[in-house]
């Protein structure tokens, strides 16, 4: 046996006998996510669901609504569930195009928002989101994790 099957032997005994718990799994896709560290993170500053407010909505789950903020740039994101995936529509103010990427442990979505700074993103999974926005000047900044 030469020392690569070893390593590999070894990998899938340790895979099987003492699987790393998903926590720690996700908690290194967020330590990763700050190798960039020219990329600016946009605070949560509201969130619809921890104020117990519940937004209007005509079909399926209730919208949630939440504002992330850096320096002068906010990202309002409506998060609403129609049979069993996800909705994401959001609204950079000020509004301007922009490069917007959906990031998801194992999944990344990419989509513009247009020049009024509006996007959407339809059939997204539930789980651990967070937004990426780049503007076509070049200024770019993601938002705090969050859950949907």
């Amino acid at each position: 046996m030469n020392d690569d099957a070893l390593g590999d032997a070894l990998q899938s005994l340790w895979r099987d006998a003492d699987p790393v718990p998903d926590r720690f799994v996700l908690a290194g896709f967020e330590a990763l996510a700050w190798r960039n560290l020219d990329r600016e993170l946009a605070r949560l500053t509201d969130d619809t669901a921890s104020t117990g407010r519940e937004l209007a909505h005509v079909r399926g789950g209730a919208a949630r609504l939440l504002t992330f903020e850096r320096d002068d740039v906010t990202v309002v994101l409506e998060l609403s569930t129609d049979d069993g995936t996800l909705r994401l529509l959001g609204q950079l103010d000020p509004p301007a195009p922009a490069a917007v990427t959906i990031e998801k442990p194992g999944d990344t979505r990419t989509t513009r928002a247009d020049e009024r700074g509006r996007f959407q993103v339809d059939g997204l999974t539930p789980g651990r989101h967070r937004v990426g926005v780049t503007f076509d000047d070049g200024v770019t900044f993601v938002t705090e994790w969050f859950d949907a």
